[in-house]
């Protein structure tokens, strides 16, 4: 059963009511996913160049996401969610590429449309519960080599998927005011980050569920994603605001791992101990399981086919505020090298990450 209400004053009774024999079955327990399911190429390889070369390089670009093969990817990102069951995923890099030639067929990969088949066709049911543009580029130019010239646009995405049997409201949205400045012109678009947001009921309780997306490390030497973990804790007073506080489950890819030196001028705060310092608490620290202890979840290479050598840095996070956790199993999934397409790609650069807990409100 959904709820679709911005009406924050009757949220808590309104997914009580609803969600009782929706998710009776799980207790009070949560499972949770964060899922970076990436591009398949180095898009700044397109934007780190003089502007005559950005056909080829943007071309370059172009060859590397079709070599990776999404539908492929998809099918086995369709397996990890079918397996692990979670109630709701945070999805980053959600890329949708359009583009056409005169001499070669056109390309239409919708990641979202993709993979949302592939769960349909397992029978799991999910409802596309909020989606935010991140960046949004028309009339890109690219030229493949013995192909032709594109002429195409990519969008990027966070995505809440929330299961079909779980009652939700309030879906929220927005980008972060700290962004990349490129050079305009060449450029006449921004890179821009930001966060989605859904009220979820978990075992009869609602909790407001929040997926992000911060910045590469390689701007700003750890400012750009520590002043963005800033911008999301107002983004969440804002929600608190808005549709009242709750429990908070915040997800996502912060493209910082705990043991960074974080930004040099505001005295060395990462995104981590932003998180932290505003009460959140690790939910891998919390876990009860010891397999695959270091957490590490990036990266594999350009094509997600390298071993796990790649796999170094924990920036993949599920933390939770305002709700204790008990029962706490945090699991790490797409590094099964049995896991790849016919091809031998990941279904990711990154892992996922999936945790379960039985959540008791604080407030």
């Amino acid at each position: 059963m959904k709820i679709r209400t911005v009406l924050g004053a009757l949220l808590a009774p309104v997914l009580l009511v609803c969600s009782t024999s929706a998710v009776a079955a799980d207790a009070t327990n949560a499972r949770v996913m964060t899922r970076n399911i990436y591009i398949g190429a180095n898009v700044f390889d397109a934007i780190n160049v003089p502007p005559e070369q950005i056909p080829i390089a943007a071309g370059q670009v172009l060859a590397d996401i079709l070599a990776s093969d999404f539908p492929g990817r998809a099918r086995l990102l369709a397996k990890e969610i079918a397996e692990k069951q979670p109630h709701a995923v945070g999805l980053q890099e959600v890329w949708s590429i359009q583009a056409v030639s005169a001499t070669a067929p056109a390309i239409d990969l919708d990641f979202l449309a993709i993979l949302m088949a592939e769960l349909d066709a397992r029978g799991q049911k999910y409802d596309v519960a909020v989606a935010n543009t991140n960046v949004f580029v028309p009339g890109l130019p690219a030229f493949i080599p013995d192909v032709g010239l594109y002429l195409g646009q990519i969008l990027d995405r966070d995505v809440i998927l929330v299961r079909h049997n779980v009652a939700w409201a309030n879906p929220a949205m927005g980008t972060y005011p700290t962004l990349i400045d490129l050079p305009d012109p060449p450029f006449n678009f921004d890179i821009v980050r930001g966060w989605t947001s859904v009220d979820v009921a978990f075992g009869g309780n609602p909790y407001r569920f929040v997926n992000t997306h911060l910045e590469v490390e390689s701007f700003g030497e750890g400012c750009i994603q520590t002043l963005q973990a800033i911008d999301l804790q107002f983004a969440l007073g804002g929600l608190a605001f808005q549709f009242g506080p709750l429990p908070e489950v915040v997800v996502g890819d912060f493209n910082s791992d705990p043991d960074d030196p974080g930004c040099a001028p505001a005295g060395g705060a990462s995104p981590y101990s932003v998180m932290l310092s505003q009460g959140f608490t690790d939910a891998w620290d919390l876990r009860n399981n010891d397999r695959q202890s270091d957490g590490d979840t990036c990266c594999y290479d350009a094509l997600a086919q390298d071993d796990d050598a790649g796999i170094t840095r924990r920036v993949d996070l599920i933390w939770i505020r305002g709700t204790d956790a008990n029962g706490v199993t945090v699991r790490l999934s797409g590094d099964n090298p049995k896991r790849q397409t016919p091809d031998g790609i990941y279904a990711s650069d990154h892992l996922g990450v999936t945790a379960r807990m039985s959540l008791v409100p604080a407030y």
